[in-house]
């Protein structure tokens, strides 16, 4: 069996955003469990956008970029997604480390662009 593309992973990482907004919007109730997850998900779909484009570069700092932003997706938007969509507790910490996932990527983007 082949093994997913990177290319298919982020492509299924902006579907689940997508889906996730449309959840937010027709699925959930509460103003604020609405307003989380349409914030998960506007994150989620920003970040797997950057992730297309840096997917094919090359080198150390590119690819502490992808990692950054990925595991910013899996801690930050699923995170609360579980939270407001389910029962499960998620410990205190997880969401805001997701936050400085992302922020550590866009600064591991800069440094890519400086390294250019």
């Amino acid at each position: 069996m082949k093994t997913p593309s990177s290319l298919t992973l982020t492509a299924v990482s902006g579907f689940v955003a997508v889906v996730m907004g449309a959840a937010a919007a027709h699925a959930l109730e509460g103003d604020h469990a609405k307003q989380m997850v349409e914030q998960a998900s506007l994150y989620h779909l920003i970040h797997s956008a950057v992730l297309l484009h840096v997917i094919d570069r090359a080198g150390k700092i590119a690819g502490a970029a992808k990692v950054f932003f990925a595991l910013g997706i899996v801690l930050f938007s699923m995170s609360i997604y579980l939270r407001y969509m389910t029962d499960i507790v998620i410990p205190a910490g997880v969401v805001p480390l997701g936050g400085v996932s992302y922020m550590l990527g866009w600064l591991a983007l800069a440094a890519y662009g400086l390294r250019r």
